[in-house]
Formats: C-alpha cells, sequence, structure tokens
C-alpha cells in the first residue's frame, strides 16, 4: 500500500518471550522502535505513582529517533506495551489511572497532553503472539450483545439493542440479549456452549469479581467459553483490576479466549464510559472497535496500538476528566 505506520513497543526488561511472542513478529508495513521498561519499576507503578511511571522515559526515547511524536497525527502515534506491567497507576490515596491511558501522554504536561494511543500485550509467549497475531488478522464476522441495564433513563443511553440493530445492518451476525431476557439466567442459557462471537458488547455493573444483569448477579466464572477469538467490551467498573488473574471479570475473558479485553480499572462512573451504540457504530461503518471512554481509567489490554483499521484506538475520543460530577449514577451498582 506505500503506507507506514510506525510505533514504539515498550517492552519488559530483556525477556526472549515476550519480544518474540508480541514485540517483534507480525508486524507487517511497520517500522517500530523499541524501548524497555525496568522490572524493578513494576511495583513503583503499582503502588506509588509517578515514581513508577515509564511516560518520562518513554519520552525521552522517542525524542532520540528521527521521526516526528509529539503530536497525534504525526509519524508516531500508537505505543504497544509488551509485558506485565500493572494495569494501573496509583495517582493518589485512593485515585488510579488505566497504564494504557497514561502511556502516550505527556509526561510533564499539567493536562496530560496525548501524542500516542496505547494498548498492552502480556502473558506466555504462546497467548502474547495470540493475541497480537489476532489483533491484526482476526475480523469479526458475528457479534454478540448482552444489555444487563434498564430501559430508563440515563440506562437507555447505553442501550444494547440500538448497538446490535446498527452491527446487524452493517451485515455482521448479531446476536441480542436484553429486556426482558437480560438476568444473570438469561446469560448461563448463552454460555451452556462455547460462543461464536468475535465481537462482544456488554453492559453490567459490579466489582472485579462478579457483575450483575437485570438486578441479579453472575460471576467471572459464568463468563462462557469463546468458538472464535473475541474483542470484549465491557461497561463496568473495576473489571480490569487484575487481568492476569481469572478470579476478576477481565481476567476470566482472556482466559476463555478473548484476544482483547477493554474495561475499566477504577470507578469512573457511567457518564464517563461511551454508550455502547456509539462503541457498535465504528465497527458497523468497518473503522473497527474503539477504546474510548476513559476517564483517565479504562483499560486496552491488547495490541490495540497497531493501527490496523478492524481493532484500533480512536485518536478523535476526548479524555474525559478523573472526576464525574457530583450525582453521577455508578456503574458499580
Amino acid at each position: 500500500m506505500g503506507h507506514t505506520s510506525p510505533g514504539v513497543i515498550l517492552a519488559d526488561e530483556p525477556r526472549p518471550r515476550v519480544d518474540r511472542g508480541s514485540g517483534h513478529r507480525g508486524r507487517p508495513g511497520r517500522a517500530d522502535f523499541l524501548d524497555r521498561v525496568p522490572r524493578t519499576g513494576h511495583q513503583r507503578l503499582a503502588r506509588h505513582g509517578p515514581g513508577g511511571d515509564p511516560s518520562a522515559q518513554l519520552d525521552e526515547f522517542c525524542a532520540s529517533q528521527p521521526l516526528a511524536w509529539r503530536d497525534l497525527g504525526d509519524a508516531i502515534d500508537a505505543v504497544t506495551i509488551c509485558g506485565a506491567l500493572p494495569a494501573r497507576i496509583k495517582t493518589s490515596a485512593n485515585e488510579f489511572v488505566a497504564t494504557t491511558d497514561r502511556v502516550g501522554r505527556a509526561a510533564n504536561s499539567p493536562d496530560g497532553a496525548r501524542w500516542a494511543w496505547a494498548g498492552q500485550v502480556f502473558g506466555s509467549e504462546p497467548l502474547a503472539a495470540y493475541r497480537a497475531m489476532c489483533s491484526i488478522f482476526q475480523r469479526p464476522r458475528s457479534t454478540w450483545t448482552f444489555d444487563g441495564y434498564g430501559s430508563t433513563e440515563p440506562w437507555v443511553q447505553w442501550d444494547g439493542s440500538r448497538a446490535s440493530k446498527s452491527l446487524g445492518d452493517a451485515g455482521l451476525l448479531a446476536m441480542l440479549d436484553d429486556e426482558p431476557h437480560n438476568t444473570a439466567a438469561d446469560w448461563k442459557l448463552r454460555a451452556e456452549r462455547p460462543v461464536h462471537a468475535g465481537l462482544i458488547l456488554i453492559n453490567s455493573s459490579g466489582n472485579r469479581g462478579w457483575f450483575d444483569l437485570g438486578n441479579t448477579r453472575a460471576n467471572a466464572g459464568d463468563v462462557p467459553l469463546l468458538d472464535v477469538p473475541a474483542a470484549v467490551h465491557m461497561v463496568h467498573s473495576w473489571s480490569a483490576v487484575a487481568p492476569d488473574r481469572a478470579t476478576t471479570v477481565a481476567g476470566r475473558w482472556l482466559q476463555r479466549g478473548a484476544f482483547a479485553y477493554i474495561g475499566s480499572v477504577h470507578e469512573p462512573y457511567l457518564q464517563a464510559f461511551v454508550p455502547t451504540p456509539m462503541i457498535a457504530e465504528p465497527h458497523a461503518r468497518g473503522d473497527g472497535l474503539r477504546r474510548s471512554g476513559t476517564a483517565g481509567r479504562r483499560a486496552a489490554l491488547a495490541d490495540l496500538g497497531a493501527g490496523r483499521p478492524a481493532l484500533h484506538a480512536a485518536s478523535r475520543v476526548a479524555r474525559v476528566r478523573s472526576r464525574v460530577a457530583a450525582g453521577g449514577q455508578r456503574a458499580d451498582g
């Protein structure tokens, strides 16, 4: 095509399995530069916030390269984190932001100006390769939308039926579970067999280990097996706090075969999540699943910085402030 979409790989301290599995394989048409974050920074990142923030190191590394990188739309707009960095960064006593939201923002900017979009690939060599390759080559042909919300305000703004209709109108096989068939019992009926859907959109509330659907509760262990690789987008607080643990919602999806998971590492409140129909619309147009609605707390756990049209991060989504106005609806029930 004659088009090159350069990016930066932020890799764990020298670990061949991570580099081979996700950092240097199967990246056609890309000119990626490689930087590494010392493993001694991992606990600082998780527990002490900015002291372990790799953004300053990444900014310095990019400044040493021959390509423009300081603004969106220039030569470098993507960062792929290849390594087991924690999913979130502690910013104060009880506040966290997603690592994939912080990386790609200017380290010394007072408003955290974004210059790139980031995604993370982690796991063993086979798992990392699976997730990276799916994010490049997998194009979903079927979808499943499960809307655990009611049809009153403000929940109706995240209407799963509208999202599913736009996907179906675009020619995708669109499965839908919505009122009145949107309880945990309905979920478990769907999960009796492996789910055949390459794109899964879910509205729920709860915490890291459980999710409420239509005023009934399901647990992380109720996440179904997948018949095909899937990208999962979940409107649900806390679900991506520890995606490497199968006892959490995000961790169980990844264990079941999801190659990409987009969810929350904290409590951003409902208004910080982009409405589900807006998540579906770009995919229906062929633009792909967009990582959006951050409030600084949404994690992209896959190689979403790869620049592939079918699954990419959106450069047009404005950053939502980390605090929502008093009285906002909670997405944790």
